[in-house]
C-alpha cells in the first residue's frame, strides 16, 4: 500500500510535468528556433524593388467550404491585381495538387480531384497565380534561380500571406475507429518557419499590428507566425518601412468585398453590403501563443496518455491469457 505522502508526491509530478512541457515548448518556439532566411530575404527583396505589391493585406477570402473553385480564382486575381483571364479544370491524379498552363492563350488551373478542403484549394491558388505573376518579373532574378521558392516568396509579398500559412496542416486528429494519427501537409517548396517569418516580415514593413492577422489564422497558421515574429525580434535586422497598405475582406454571407484600414488595431469589421459584423479576438499574441501552445500539448498528452493505457491493458491481458493457458 502506497502512503499517503507517496500518493501525494506522485500526483504532484503528474501535474507539474505537462507544465514544464508546455512552457518549455512555448520558450523553445519563442527563443531557440532559427530560420535560415538567407535565400527568401534575397528573393523579397528582388520583389520589393519591382514596386508593385498586390492591392493589399488579404484578411479573409470569404470561401467556405464547398465554393467554387472559380470563385476562388477571382478573389486571388483581385488581390495580387493580374488583368489575365483564367479558368479552372481538373485532373486525376494525386500530384501535383494543381498546375497552371497556357492553352492558346487561355489561361487554366488544373486542380487534383483529391483537393478537398477550401484551405488547400485557396493555398494552391496562391501558388499557381504567383507562377503568372513570376513571368513578368523572372528577369529581374539571377540565372538559376529556384523559381518554385521565388513563387512561394511572391505570394507572401503579394498580400496573400493568411491564405498561405493557413493552407498549412499540422496535428493530432482522432479517426472515426477511435484511434489516432498525426497528419502533415505542408503545400508550396519553404518551410513552414519560412513562410511565418516571410509574413512576419511583410508585416513589419507595412507598419501593420500583427493582432490584425492574428484572428484570421487557423492554429497551425497562429504558430508558425509567432515564430516568424519572435525570430524577427531576436535577429536584429533592419527592414525599410513604408505606407501601411489596407486589408481586404470578403464577407462569408454576401460575398461583398471591403477595403479595411489597417492603420490602427481592428476590434471589428463591417461588410460593405450587408452589414454583418465580424467581432474580432483581440486577446495579446504572447497569451494567443501560449494558449495554443496548451491546446497542442495537451491533446498529445491525451493522446499518449490513451496509448500508454491501451499498450498496458493489452500486456496485462497477454499475461493473463499466457498464464491461463499454462494452467490447461
Amino acid at each position: 500500500m502506497f502512503r499517503k505522502q507517496t500518493v501525494k508526491k506522485i500526483l504532484f509530478v503528474i501535474l507539474i510535468l505537462p507544465v514544464i512541457f508546455i512552457i518549455g515548448a512555448w520558450l523553445h518556439d519563442l527563443f531557440m528556433i532559427k530560420i535560415d532566411t538567407g535565400l527568401v530575404d534575397e528573393y523579397y527583396d528582388i520583389l520589393s524593388n519591382v514596386r508593385y505589391e498586390g492591392e493589399g493585406l488579404a484578411l479573409d477570402l470569404g470561401c467556405p467550404e464547398g465554393t467554387r473553385p472559380e470563385i476562388i480564382l477571382e478573389r486571388v486575381k483581385d488581390v495580387i491585381g493580374l488583368p489575365y483571364g483564367v479558368i479552372a479544370g481538373y485532373h486525376g491524379a494525386d500530384k501535383p495538387p494543381a498546375y497552371i498552363q497556357n492553352n492558346n492563350g487561355l489561361l487554366t488551373v488544373y486542380y487534383s480531384e483529391s483537393l478537398t478542403k477550401i484551405k488547400e484549394i485557396v493555398n494552391v491558388t496562391v501558388h499557381e497565380m504567383g507562377h503568372i505573376y513570376m513571368w513578368n518579373v523572372k528577369k529581374r532574378f539571377p540565372s538559376g534561380f529556384n523559381e518554385e521558392k521565388a513563387v512561394d516568396v511572391s505570394g507572401i509579398y503579394l498580400g496573400l500571406g493568411i491564405q498561405t500559412l493557413n493552407g498549412l496542416t499540422e496535428g493530432f486528429f482522432m479517426t472515426p475507429g477511435g484511434s489516432y494519427h498525426a497528419e502533415q501537409k505542408l503545400f508550396g517548396y519553404l518551410s513552414p518557419e519560412e513562410f511565418g517569418y516571410l509574413l512576419a516580415r511583410y508585416c513589419r514593413e507595412r507598419n501593420i499590428d500583427p493582432e490584425n492577422v492574428f484572428p484570421f489564422l487557423n492554429q497551425t497558421g497562429k504558430e508558425y507566425f509567432g515564430i516568424g515574429i519572435s525570430y524577427l525580434e531576436r535577429c536584429g535586422k533592419i527592414y525599410a518601412t513604408g505606407p501601411t497598405v489596407s486589408g481586404i475582406y470578403w464577407c462569408k454571407e454576401c460575398g461583398a468585398k471591403t477595403s479595411v484600414s489597417l492603420d490602427g488595431r481592428l476590434s471589428s469589421i463591417k461588410c460593405s453590403s450587408c452589414g454583418k459584423i465580424k467581432h474580432l479576438n483581440t486577446f495579446s499574441r504572447h497569451f494567443r501563443l501560449f494558449m495554443n501552445k496548451i491546446n497542442t500539448a495537451m491533446r498529445l498528452m491525451f493522446i499518449k496518455t490513451d496509448l500508454a493505457i491501451r499498450r498496458a491493458w493489452a500486456t496485462i491481458q497477454n499475461k493473463a491469457l499466457r498464464g491461463k493457458t499454462k494452467n490447461m
